[in-house]
């Protein structure tokens, strides 16, 4: 379940349709990386949304070692 104070952070042009949002994790005042996994089977697995952007991965590990590298933080399970 997502935190009602960080639901502000999503935006409309998400897919909540083929992706759930697993985890918002704010990087600013405006912005946050958002975590989402994919309903199909068909998609790739995971992504990982920030200021409009989608990352995709067909791992988690692959979008962990993304999230370090880019945001130098680990991202927690």
């Amino acid at each position: 379940m997502i935190d009602e104070n960080l639901k502000r952070y999503l935006w409309t042009g998400l897919d909540y349709e083929r992706y759930e949002v697993i985890k918002i994790i704010p990087q600013t005042m405006n912005f946050a990386a958002i975590v989402m996994k994919s309903r199909n089977t068909t998609d790739t697995p995971w992504c990982l949304e920030y200021c409009g952007t989608g990352h995709y991965f067909d791992t988690y590990e692959e979008l962990q070692k993304f999230y370090f590298e880019h945001f130098k933080k680990r991202l927690e399970d």
